[in-house]
């Protein structure tokens, strides 16, 4: 669902799935906006940072257990987080599809109890 908010610059997209739920604030003509996702077991906030492009992005991910820092590497498709805390250890895979978005999450062990490894599957359209 989009709204329209300015004739030439902002407007307000917001969708919503059965898994997560996505917000996006145009807040420039060209470049910039903000998008936060918000699940049942987490929050993510991404904010557009390419003044000309819509293919590089700043993810962090705050949640009352861990933090997580996302960089987007292709314009449509791939992502890579990784975690840290003083407790464990993080790794995040983001892939894109056409399908609809929702979040996968998959844990394994490591030697240690302290570390684990996330494999998180993200399926969005374009």
């Amino acid at each position: 669902t989009c709204s329209h908010q300015s004739p030439l610059s902002h407007f307000t997209c917001s969708h919503q799935s059965p898994l997560s739920h996505f917000t996006c604030s145009h807040q420039s003509p060209l470049s910039h906006f903000t998008c936060s996702h918000q699940s049942p077991l987490s929050h993510f906030t991404c904010t557009h940072h390419s003044p000309l492009s819509l293919s590089h992005f700043t993810c962090s991910h705050q949640s009352p257990l861990s933090h997580f820092t996302c960089s987007h590497q292709s314009p449509l498709s791939h992502f890579t987080c990784s975690h840290q805390s003083p407790l464990s250890h993080f790794t995040c895979s983001h892939h894109s599809t056409l399908s609809l978005p929702h979040f996968t999450y998959s844990h394994h062990s490591s030697l240690s109890l302290l570390h684990y490894l996330i494999f998180c599957s993200h399926h969005s359209p374009r």
